[in-house]
């Protein structure tokens, strides 16, 4: 049976995106430049990555502009592999897509280990005629223990020419 109109759910509420609708993934790939999106497990935050990611490649293509000119899309999903668990190797797999879209040299392998504290380094190479969207989804299965774990990120503001969208378990921000 329903519930009655206007009776509150039982249990945990969720908040539900709802990315199909054009409008939202939008708000995502067009708003500030930086946004967190927090909340509990299931309620549609990898969703709402993936539409933003599927919109940010149509204005991408809208812009008609050289592959070698166009606006930088990375897209990541984390804790899905054990490797993507693993921040060095989760930045270290963004910084090789960095390195190849502005034909920069890659780093090393043995220099992933230090990527968190270069971060800056890399998201500098976005500029304002060819900035970046990162879209990173689960940033919190690379918490560990401690919230320090999230340091690499440049937040409460990236760099200019540099839009993040992330999404984490809500309990991460507590």
């Amino acid at each position: 049976p329903s519930p009655a109109a206007g009776a509150k759910p039982k249990g945990k509420e969720r908040m539900r995106f709802e990315p199909r609708k054009r409008a939202d993934a939008a708000a995502v790939v067009g708003g500030s430049r930086a946004l967190v999106f927090a909340g509990p497990s299931g309620s549609g935050k990898t969703t709402l990555i993936a539409a933003a990611a599927r919109e940010a490649a149509k204005a991408c293509a809208g812009l008609g502009r050289p592959a070698a000119r166009a606006p930088v899309v990375c897209v990541r999903f984390g804790g899905l592999t054990a490797a993507a668990s693993e921040l060095p190797a989760f930045l270290f797999s963004i910084c090789c897509q960095l390195a190849a879209a502005y034909d920069a040299p890659p780093p090393a392998l043995a220099e992933a280990s230090q990527l968190p504290r270069r971060w800056g380094e890399w998201l500098s190479l976005a500029t304002e005629a060819r900035p970046l969207l990162l879209l990173l989804d689960g940033v919190d299965a690379h918490l560990g223990d401690s919230t320090a774990a999230l340091r690499w990120l440049p937040l409460p503001q990236p760099p200019p020419s540099v839009r993040l969208v992330l999404t984490c378990d809500d309990k991460a921000l507590a």
